[in-house]
């Protein structure tokens, strides 16, 4: 596809009508190794237009960027799994390199919002490994001060609990939680777990726990009132 050959040069394209966009990314995509950003008129058309992608090039990675399902500055919090899954993208997305075949799809509500800065996102990922020396509850306040709830049982997206030598945490990027087990002060195992039954299952060499939300609120809340 020639349009592809040049991807310095601007290019418009009008009249484009129903999967004929889709069909459009699929080529795109196949010239362009790097990561793509496509923006949708709304989350309908963003999920079409994903699941339209999908059916042309199967073997590219397609996520969509959800949006919020509650407007800014509402007294109530957006839904963690959204949150979690906007942060799941938001990592994926800085750690793809040049040659990454990542396609995101977003609705221009879902860019409206502010999101963390490289910098800030990258400070408050927490990388782990069997036989890493590290402190039980220091952990624990590493990992709520990048954001994860503290509860006594691990079931959802951003939940943190620990008891005895074992810390339970819940990385929005995966699929089931993990559970460590301590050897004095270092890590002695890595398993995934079942939320449902709270079984151990596979082991794990590594894990990268990545901020659960966009934001955390500050420690010190009383200061941040009075500072406001």
């Amino acid at each position: 596809m020639k349009l592809a050959q040049s991807p310095s040069l601007p290019v418009r394209l009008g009249r484009i009508r129903g999967s004929a966009s889709a069909w459009l990314a699929a080529e795109l995509r196949a010239a362009h190794r790097g990561p793509i950003l496509v923006i949708a008129p709304g989350s309908t058309r963003a999920e079409e237009f994903a699941a339209a992608l999908r059916a042309f090039s199967p073997e590219t990675e397609v996520r969509i960027l959800p949006r919020y399902d509650v407007p800014p500055y509402d007294r109530f919090s957006a839904h963690p799994e959204i949150e979690a899954r906007r942060m799941s993208l938001l990592y994926s997305w800085l750690a793809a390199g040049p040659e990454t075949g990542l396609t995101v799809v977003a609705s221009w509500s879902a860019l409206l919002r502010r999101v963390p800065s490289r910098s800030e996102l990258r400070s408050r990922v927490t990388h782990l490994e069997r036989g890493l020396t590290v402190d039980r509850d220091a952990l624990v306040d590493v990992l709520v001060q990048a954001g994860y709830q503290r509860t006594s049982l691990v079931e959802e997206r951003g939940e943190v609990g620990a008891r005895g030598g074992i810390v339970d945490l819940f990385p929005p990027q995966l699929d089931r939680p993990v559970r460590i087990e301590f050897d004095f002060d270092s890590i002695g195992s890595l398993r995934r777990f079942d939320p449902t039954t709270q079984r151990s299952e596979g082991e794990l060499d590594s894990i990268v726990a990545i901020p659960p939300r966009a934001y955390r609120v500050p420690n010190d809340v009383d200061a941040l009132i009075q500072d406001v």
